[in-house]
């Protein structure tokens, strides 16, 4: 059994910028492994390693300034930029105890091709943690491609 629940809000600035923030809590009980709510990397908290955190519970929260930019480079891509800052935490996993509650820092490219499929955004970020940072790099890179800004 699972429940998630997810609210985003955009708050225009101008034609070129916006603040953008998002929630997700995800509940869950008797997941498998496999099945748990994982916190880093792709998942959110792009400043820790990718399924840093897990557990039956899961909150997230999510705050971008985001830029997009008239730059068209060489006529192919569209540019955009971002800065963020998140914090969550998963709990409530056989696997792990004690989890604390994680935030971080950071900021990325966006980068779109006029050109080639509608849709498809590559985001390049680098995140630096801001709590529990002992034993992972100071810099986390992401990269990854989404539908979406």
């Amino acid at each position: 059994f699972s429940l998630s629940q997810h609210l985003t809000y955009n708050h225009f600035l101008t034609d070129h910028s916006r603040w953008y923030a998002e929630g997700r809590f995800d509940y869950g009980e008797h997941l498998l492994p496999q099945d748990e709510f994982t916190l880093g990397g792709f998942s959110g908290l792009r400043g820790y390693p990718l399924d840093f955190q897990r557990g039956q519970q899961r909150y997230l929260i999510t705050t971008e300034y985001r830029y997009f930019s008239e730059l068209h480079v060489f006529n192919l891509f569209r540019v955009g930029g971002v800065a963020f800052a998140e914090a969550g935490k998963a709990w409530d996993s056989p696997l792990q105890q004690g989890q604390k509650s994680l935030s971080d820092v950071g900021f990325g490219l966006r980068v779109s091709s006029s050109k080639a499929r509608i849709g498809s955004v590559v985001h390049i970020d680098i995140a630096m943690p801001t709590a529990a940072r002992g034993g992972i790099d100071k810099y986390q890179w992401v990269i990854s491609t989404l539908q979406t800004f």
